[in-house]
């Protein structure tokens, strides 16, 4: 809601989750951009997820089911969140995993979730150097997936353009990605949710030291 009182997403408010589970304990820190990150513990897996709603609250910016903090084979439950200061967060929950004895305890863990929505304990691949892949499939008819390498965690802005040079849909506002190789999907949307015209665009993929950019065309 706006300053105003105004509901400014859909009238019953944006899911995050998938709709066949049930979820529970939500807790929610904001993504510096006009957005949020929200955890919460989902039923009937009893595992803690989080999502990341853009400012907009057209789509979520993750998997449509979530991001899965922890597999454990442990019940998760009450987390809570705060942001990491780089476009991602921090969340801790509590744990009744097992330990050495095979005896359950109640314990607190804590994961970090990167703005890309990978979490910190994944060692992802390094490459060498950046490099902004070619979009794809290409032409599109409904969606384009445009993937970057890096070879260290850095902020990363990435933005549809139109053949004017205007911004059309941010894929990402500037969060901090770590090194390794990262996909976006743009939909075919404009950030306000109205479809793209059949056309041609540009995916612009910039870093603090590099810019890069490549063409796609989407076809309707």
């Amino acid at each position: 809601m706006n300053s105003a009182g105004v509901v400014q997403w859909n009238i019953d408010g944006a899911p995050l989750g998938p709709a066949a589970d049930t979820q529970w304990w939500p807790a929610i820190a904001a993504d510096g951009s006009g957005g949020a990150i929200v955890t919460w513990f989902d039923s009937p897996n009893s595992l803690v997820y989080a999502q990341h709603v853009l400012a907009t609250g057209v789509d979520p910016a993750w998997p449509a089911e979530g991001r899965g903090l922890c597999t454990a084979a442990s019940t998760q439950q009450y987390p809570t969140i705060v942001t990491d200061g780089s476009g991602g967060a921090i969340v801790a929950w509590q744990d009744g995993r097992q330990d050495k004895n095979n005896v359950h305890k109640n314990e607190v863990f804590a994961q970090r979730i990167y703005g890309s929505g990978e979490v910190a304990a994944v060692t992802p691949r390094v490459p060498a150097y950046f490099a902004v892949h070619a979009p794809h499939p290409n032409p599109a008819h409904a969606a384009a997936t445009i993937s970057f390498d890096l070879p260290s965690p850095q902020r990363i802005a990435v933005g549809v353009y139109d053949v004017t040079g205007r911004l059309v849909r941010t894929l990402a506002g500037g969060a901090e990605f770590p090194a390794g190789t990262h996909s976006l999907v743009w939909n075919g949307v404009h950030d306000s949710g109205a479809p793209a015209r059949a056309g041609t665009y540009f995916i612009r993929v910039s870093t603090r030291s590099a810019v890069e950019t490549r063409r796609v065309a989407l076809v309707r």
